[in-house]
């Protein structure tokens, strides 16, 4: 249990760099970016674990501990354009959401107190 008087929040989704700029010259707000040299649950983990450590009213974590989860909860419900895609949607999905769950256990990371979706742009 993280034991910081910060409040969390994971940013899921893409965030552009003008986004994280502004958000890094906020006040009370400190933002967390992973690490360069990992990717994917590794990289989020590494980032919630330094924000953890944060004494600031605000932490904002620019990576998703669930962001495989949800890509492939996303793909298992979409209409596959080959037959033998969507015997493995549900298998992928379980895999990634066991691989998430085994992390959080391990005291990887901690979850976040918010997320903050970021929903994609609408192109012209």
């Amino acid at each position: 249990m993280r034991r910081n008087p910060a409040t969390v929040v994971v940013l899921a989704g893409h965030a552009s760099e003008g986004l994280l700029a502004a958000v890094g010259r906020s006040m009370n707000v400190v933002l967390v970016r992973p690490d360069d040299s990992a990717e994917g649950l590794d990289a989020a983990a590494g980032a919630l674990r330094r924000a953890a450590g944060i004494s600031s009213p605000y932490v904002l974590v620019a990576a998703d501990p669930l962001a495989a989860v949800a890509a492939e909860w996303r793909a298992m419900w979409e209409i596959p354009r080959e037959p033998s895609r969507a015997a493995a949607g549900s298998e992928a999905f379980e895999l990634r959401a066991a691989e998430a769950l085994a992390a959080w256990r391990a005291g990887q990371f901690e979850l976040p107190d918010y997320y903050l979706v970021l929903a994609k742009q609408a192109g012209p």
